[in-house]
């Protein structure tokens, strides 16, 4: 059956999701094809040949559906969340500046600031980044992308709120990103605080690279930098690394680790567990629902099931679904509270269109998942 014999969404509707900024689509002179006016109605509607979609309706027919799904911690950010479409501005500098910030972060004194194990000079992202194309080939997808802005920003609300609640008890508060690539997570949470607050939050950086965190610490996005890399520490290194950590994030680094999940468990969970911190983050989803529509019309299939998971030239290592994130989340992990939301779903399979607010009706679709657990 193909996909343009399907009901499509009206252009009366089209022109409304447009107007309300649900909408993503960076070159509308582009038409939309007859495909993604079906997914955009499957959207709308919330039915897929019959089948509910959304959360509201998956649990009204009785289907089972994880109770972390679409739940947030704070729920003033789904108001806030479902209004904004959080893509009007650019999430980090241009290359440029960022690799012109790295050579002048290299003549200063950051010693007391930046701490160099070892084992980061031998992980192969270790690059020199104040060459461009090295920017270029790692962090393209950061720049003008208002899908990644999106879940950056879903991602700062949950870290600033969680910051909040901890200056409420602590008046202070440590956050601890693993893996923070360019800092737009960084940025937008120093936007987001108050001066007052700001100086009563110590943010802190891990990566393997030197170069990113040094230049982390010139633009004063954090506070400290330590180049490690993390697949060789364990649970008592970070005891003596990181003695103090009330929020934790890893965003877009658990699917480069092998056995993702039993390596979290062992290496950093208890670790967490005695900080008794909030952990922030989020991962590609392995089947999305452009891809998910075009297995089932048999027009396509995701990248995941048309090359092998260890091919040498696809650095994602672990895979997860929804489902399959929600149990790591409660079985194997045993968060006593966690939430999976999504920052929008995408309607093409290759693409920047997307549909803004889906995501937080329709998380299993999501483009990715923004999940956060509190042991």
């Amino acid at each position: 059956m193909a996909i343009v014999e399907q009901e499509v969404i009206s252009d009366t509707r089209l022109n409304e999701l447009n107007n309300s900024a649900a909408l993503y689509i960076p070159d509308p002179d582009i038409p939309l094809t007859e495909e993604n006016k079906y997914i955009l109605n499957v959207l709308d509607t919330g039915f897929f040949y019959g089948i509910p979609i959304s959360q509201e309706n998956i649990r009204a027919a009785g289907l089972p559906l994880s109770h972390v799904i679409g739940q947030v911690p704070f729920p003033s950010l789904t108001n806030r969340w479902r209004s904004e479409p959080l893509t009007g501005s650019n999430i980090i500098e241009s290359f440029e500046d960022i690799a012109g910030s790295i050579l002048k972060a290299r003549k200063l004194d950051l010693k007391g600031n930046l701490i160099v194990d070892p084992s980061a000079a031998e992980h192969i992202e270790a690059q020199d980044f104040s060459r461009i194309e090295e920017l270029i080939r790692h962090f393209f997808y950061l720049e003008n992308d208002g899908l990644h802005a999106r879940r950056i920003r879903m991602l700062a609300d949950l870290a600033v709120s969680g910051i909040r609640k901890t200056l409420e008890v602590k008046a202070k508060a440590t956050i601890v990103n693993f893996g923070p690539g360019l800092f737009p997570l960084e940025r937008s949470i120093i936007k987001e605080l108050s001066e007052e607050e700001r100086q009563k939050v110590r943010i802190i950086g891990i990566d393997v690279s030197k170069d990113i965190l040094a230049y982390g610490l010139e633009e004063r996005y954090i506070d400290q930098g330590i180049a490690i890399d993390m697949k060789k520490k364990n649970a008592e290194d970070y005891e003596k690394i990181l003695p103090e950590a009330d929020i934790v994030v890893f965003a877009e680094v658990l699917e480069h680790i092998d056995h993702a999940s039993v390596f979290f468990a062992n290496r950093i969970l208890p670790w967490l567990r005695k900080r008794n911190a909030m952990l922030i983050g989020s991962i590609p989803n392995a089947v999305q629902l452009a891809e998910y529509i075009n297995m089932i019309t048999g027009i396509n299939s995701p990248h995941q099931l048309r090359r092998p998971i260890f091919d040498d030239t696809n650095d994602h290592h672990s895979f997860h679904t929804v489902s399959s994130l929600a149990e790591m989340l409660t079985k194997i992990w045993g968060f006593r509270e966690a939430g999976i939301v999504s920052n929008d779903v995408r309607i093409e399979a290759n693409g920047n269109r997307a549909h803004l607010y889906a995501g937080l009706d329709c998380v299993t679709g999501g483009d990715r998942l923004i999940f956060w657990g509190i042991v």
